[in-house]
Order: C-alpha cells, then structure tokens, then sequence
C-alpha cells in the first residue's frame, strides 16, 4: 500500500505553482446563484516565481499564465500556463522525462474575489527512432507520458494586480513501472509505481482513475501571481 505523502513544499517541476486550472470532471465549487459581479477581473496574464526548496530544488521556477472568459456571467474561465525551468525528471524518479506539456484547466467563481481551480500537466519520454519496413512504410513511437499531476485548491484576487492561492498537487504515474529504488522517495515510503490511468480500454482517458491514490501528494499555500503589466520601451542607445 502506497503512503500518502504530504511536505510543506511543492517540488520544483515545469508546472505552474502559483496558480492552477480546473480539469475537465468533477469540480469542487459552490453555488454560484446569486453571485454579485466581481469587483475585480481575473482574466490577463499573470506572472510569478516560486521559492526556493531548501535540500531540494537552489532555484526558483518562473511561471507565465494566462486566464480567459469562456461565457458572458463571468465564472468560468480557461487556464494556460508554463513554468520556465522544471524538471521533468522529478528529482531523478523519472529518468526519462524531458519533455512536459502545458498546464491546462478551467476557474470557477466561488464568491466576489474567490475561486476555485484544478489542474493537469504531462511529464513524458521522447519517441523513439522509427522501424523502416519492407514496403517502404513502418512503425514509430509517439512517445509515452510516464506521469502527470492534478493541482486543486481555492485562490483569491487581493487586489487588482494579485493573485494568491493554495492548495494540493497529486502525482500519479501513467506507466507500471515496478519496484522504485530511489533513495529520497524509498525515505518518503514510495517503493513501487502502478500505471493509474488504463481506463477507456487500457488507454487512459488523461485522468486517474476512480479510486487510485496519489503516490505523493504535496501542500502548498501562499502562492503569489503578479499581473503583467504595461510597460515603457527602453531608449535604445543613438546611432
């Protein structure tokens, strides 16, 4: 039985740690009839960097996000975001990951300033090289997503230009891959990884499926974004 494992940091991926999008299932929201107009939009490019984790990660990630209106009421909104410089291995857990996607999702409006939002991001290993076949056609590799992780949690617009937010990100791994031996997460209690998305047929649909727990599950909170704003062009120097 695997061990739900919570810090008081978030691990330093190529994910957006400030914010977070909703995915597309279940959300966790509140009624929203009744609800007056927001005093202050949400929507607009967001920028932060998340601390440092001391013994973990020396640098801290740059995030870029961007919110947008998907109907005219004002609570629902899309999510995109990318972090700068993550790592896609996970502290070596996943040798083989260098690439990560977007993160992606959707904002609910839970009261005046406050949200709540989900989100999902990819971590995979590049194809490899393709099979030739007789015939002049052959086989390649799409390359294969070796785990993924859900953000979940409420944030809240402090002002006009500042968004803070807190919450859970939940990893799961996309492939069986065995005994772990790995010295940090053997300490955390993680010995072996299962795939726990073969739903749809053995495929996966993109999620967890239904009653898989996170093999670690990390906190956060006082997470800050910063609204990008207009700025002066230099004064380039005469020629």
């Amino acid at each position: 039985m695997k061990r739900l494992i919570w810090i008081a940091v978030v691990a330093g991926l190529g994910m957006t740690l400030g914010l977070m999008s909703v995915q597309a299932r279940a959300e966790k929201t509140e009624d929203l009839k009744g609800l007056p107009s927001a005093p202050l939009d949400i929507a607009g490019v967001w920028l932060g960097t998340s601390p440092v984790i001391p013994d973990v990660y020396t640098q801290p990630i740059t995030i870029t996000t961007v919110i947008t209106p998907t109907e005219s009421s004002g609570h629902r909104f899309a999510y995109v975001a990318s972090g700068m410089n993550g790592d896609p291995a996970f502290m070596g857990l996943f040798p083989d990951a260098t690439q990560l996607a977007t993160q992606v999702g959707t904002i609910v409006r839970t009261g005046p300033r406050t949200y709540y939002i989900t989100s999902i991001q990819y971590f995979w290993k590049p194809p490899a090289p393709g099979v030739e076949g007789p015939d002049g056609f052959g086989t390649w590799d799409r390359g294969q997503v070796l785990y993924f992780f859900v953000n979940s949690g409420p944030l809240e617009l402090k002002d006009a230009n500042t968004i803070v937010s807190e919450g859970t990100m939940s990893f799961y791994s996309k492939v069986d891959r065995g005994p772990v031996e790995h010295w940090l997460f053997n300490a955390w209690g993680i010995t072996e990884l299962h795939n726990q998305d073969k739903d749809n047929g053995g495929i996966g649909d993109g999620l967890p499926d239904e009653g898989e727990t996170p093999f670690v599950c990390f906190p956060f909170e006082g997470e800050v974004l910063k609204r990008m704003p207009l700025m002066e062009p230099c004064a380039p120097p005469p020629m």
